[in-house]
């Protein structure tokens, strides 16, 4: 993937990741990063600024670990 994303988590259940994704909108998508773990990335950001202004506002809605990430 290019651009920069947004991981707002990480949980053991898909069900709980997808609910996590819809409540960040439509540019949230949930991806099984290694077997049982899914995270919801947000994004592609095609700079760092924009990035970090999704980044603030992923962690506003409630998920305060939100990390950026490169290629997703």
């Amino acid at each position: 993937r290019d651009g920069i994303w947004i991981q707002a988590g990480a949980w053991p259940d898909a069900r709980e990741a997808r609910r996590a994704a819809d409540r960040l909108g439509g540019a949230a998508t949930v991806e099984e990063s290694s077997p049982g773990l899914f995270r919801v990335l947000v994004g592609p950001w095609p700079d760092a600024g924009t990035a970090e202004r999704s980044r603030r506002a992923v962690i506003s809605r409630g998920y305060p670990e939100a990390t950026t990430i490169s290629g997703g």
